[in-house]
């Protein structure tokens, strides 16, 4: 298994945490936990509430991050931070969204399935419809079997 250390991704969970947030790690981390990848080439962490909250969190934790918000074709997030540590980086999604096919916006909640050392996991059928929306049909098919194989 080949992840981002885990560390940099439990601080950033425990600073939004500490602040009151829900936080849930969600792509290929995700993936990873689940144990349905074996590769994850970074960790995204999102969280649904205001950005100031969010910065205030990962400031009082002494987390330095950037504001790295792109917007274009898919991508509707409200703010898209970046905490750079020991080399690595976690993307933290605040309000996360994509655009449909007509370009319609569609929001990705965050919702707390599991947990997996440490890191609260993302609900995977959100983060299916996620794939759908990127054009990811690989990962989504993967993750869609594996709901099915739970119900």
């Amino acid at each position: 298994m080949q992840i981002p250390p885990l560390p940099v991704a439990q601080r950033v969970v425990t600073a939004l945490e500490a602040g009151g947030l829900t936080a849930a790690v969600g792509g290929s981390g995700l993936l990873v936990a689940l144990g349905l990848a074996d590769v994850a080439g970074d960790w995204d962490v999102t969280v649904d509430a205001d950005a100031r909250e969010v910065a205030a969190a990962l400031e009082r934790a002494g987390l330095t991050y950037r504001d790295d918000t792109i917007g274009g074709e898919n991508y509707s997030t409200d703010v898209r931070f970046v905490v750079s540590e020991a080399g690595h980086e976690v993307d933290v999604l605040v309000g996360f969204a994509l655009r449909g096919p007509s370009g319609e916006v569609e929001r990705l909640p965050t919702r707390v399935s599991g947990h997996w050392q440490g890191l609260p996991l993302a609900d995977p059928e959100v983060w299916a419809r996620a794939y759908r929306l990127l054009d990811r049909p690989a990962k989504a098919e993967i993750l869609e079997r594996w709901l099915a194989s739970r119900r």
